[in-house]
This record gives structure tokens, C-alpha cells and sequence, in this order.
């Protein structure tokens, strides 16, 4: 596995939603509960129309070398096939190539927000949503 893109459409979400019982049993019960809640406060439902990008991740051997590109592609003719008008996602305002990526595969920013209380105590500053018209 080299790379990985997680979404939520109409559906619901790609990986079928996260578990409690499947995050204490990797990191105990504690730490496991932890980022469980964390998780929830963070979560977003797509609007009408929208599929949303809930997380991307290729592995540090393999970056720079088009799998992020052809994930975020190969996403946006799943959703056009699947009649969304639209790609949406939100990342942190400091996360500069993350933000150059999808600017670069036309995304375009539609709100600014600053963080609420609670993202500090995950380390997280204030988020950029962008969105692409398919």
C-alpha cells in the first residue's frame, strides 16, 4: 500500500466509519477513546451534491511521485460517474503542500475558519475549506 484516500458522499463514508472498539483495541482504552472523541468533533457531513475528502495519505518512500495526484484523479471521475458536482475538503491553513496540491488540480478556497477551542488541544490551527466543480 502506497496510498490512501478516504471519502464520505451519499453513501457514507469509504471506510464504513470508525469504530470505538476498533481504536482501543490498537492503542488501549484510554488513548484509543481519546482520539475517538477528537475524531468526532471533527467530523463533516457532505453537503447535497458533495463528495467529501476526509483524508489522504501516501507513504514518505512515495511522495513526490504522482500518487497523490492520481488518487485526488481518479476520485474525481468516481464522482462524476456517481453524478456529485462537486469534490470538497478541508485542511489546515499551515499544511502548504497539501493546499498546493489540490490548488494545482483546480481546487479553489471557499472559507476560512479559525480554530475552535477544542483544535488546539489536538495541535491543529485554522482550516482552509476548498472545493472543485466536477
Amino acid at each position: 500500500l502506497v496510498g490512501l484516500l478516504a471519502f464520505r458522499g451519499k453513501e457514507g463514508s469509504f471506510t464504513g466509519g470508525l469504530k470505538t472498539g476498533n481504536l482501543t483495541d490498537r492503542l488501549g482504552w484510554w488513548a484509543g477513546l481519546r482520539v475517538f472523541l477528537s475524531l468526532m468533533l471533527l467530523d463533516q457531513r457532505p453537503r447535497p451534491g458533495e463528495l467529501l475528502v476526509e483524508g489522504m495519505a501516501v507513504t514518505a518512500a512515495w511522495r513526490r511521485q504522482g500518487i497523490g495526484t492520481a488518487l485526488m484523479k481518479r476520485l474525481a471521475d468516481y464522482a462524476r460517474q456517481q453524478d456529485y458536482q462537486r469534490l470538497a475538503l478541508e485542511i489546515t491553513k499551515d499544511n502548504t503542500e497539501a493546499r498546493r496540491l489540490v490548488e494545482r488540480l483546480g481546487f479553489k478556497p471557499v472559507t476560512i475558519q479559525r480554530a475552535p477551542v477544542f483544535w488546539n488541544w489536538l495541535g491543529l490551527r485554522a482550516g482552509i475549506t476548498l472545493e472543485k466543480r466536477l
